[in-house]
């Protein structure tokens, strides 16, 4: 799947307003569809992006482990998160699938947004 493609399931902001779009996505259970793709993208917006289910993100997350899980994807491109104190960090459960969280990471001091989709096991707390 493509990140343009995954970006469009978990975002209401339209693709084409994410500049920048990189990363990659899969079926995290080949053999058991329902579970969803696993995935991360990072981009670039000069509006905050809408999450699809955004009131149903809750503040929290273990943001070192995920901080570190982007900074390996996206090298300097995530360097911004480094920087806790201005960063930002958004979790949600889904419902029927405890396993499985998406985080939404943003630096408030920059453009540059960072999302992922997920085992539960990666990054407890």
């Amino acid at each position: 799947m493509s990140p343009a493609q995954f970006a469009a399931l978990y975002f209401e902001t339209p693709v084409p307003l994410m500049r920048k779009l990189e990363g990659t996505a899969y079926l995290g259970v080949p053999s058991r569809p329902q579970f969803g793709y696993v995935g991360y993208i990072a981009f670039e917006c000069d509006q905050e992006p809408v999450l699809r289910d955004a009131q149903q993100f809750k503040s929290g997350g273990h943001i070192i482990g995920l901080t570190d899980s982007f900074v390996t994807r996206f090298d300097a491109f995530a360097y911004s998160l480094l920087h806790a104190r201005d960063t930002t960090c958004l979790r949600y459960i889904e419902p029927g699938n405890e396993s499985s969280i998406r985080w939404f990471m943003h630096n408030k001091k920059t453009n540059k947004y960072f999302f992922r989709r997920g085992s539960n096991d990666m990054f407890p707390g």
